[in-house]
């Protein structure tokens, strides 16, 4: 996602990426843990948009035990 610069691209790559969660939550949070940081700013929309899911969020609380901000 880091040589996306299209924001619909972008966004569109961060809808298949959370659903893709729904069903393999650790592998794909283990894959954006693993980006560098500065995080990109596809990657940081994803942790966006698995926050705010109702469904994902609480998911990936016992995962990722610590809070982003």
């Amino acid at each position: 996602m880091r040589q996306m610069e299209n924001a619909s691209c972008r966004y569109s790559a961060t809808v298949a990426i959370v659903s893709l969660m729904k069903h393999h939550p650790e592998e794909v949070t283990e894959y954006l843990l693993s980006q560098p940081l500065p995080l990109d700013p596809g990657t940081a929309l994803c942790w966006k948009e698995i926050g705010n899911n109702d469904f994902l969020g609480p998911r990936v609380g016992p995962i990722f035990p610590y809070t982003i901000t």
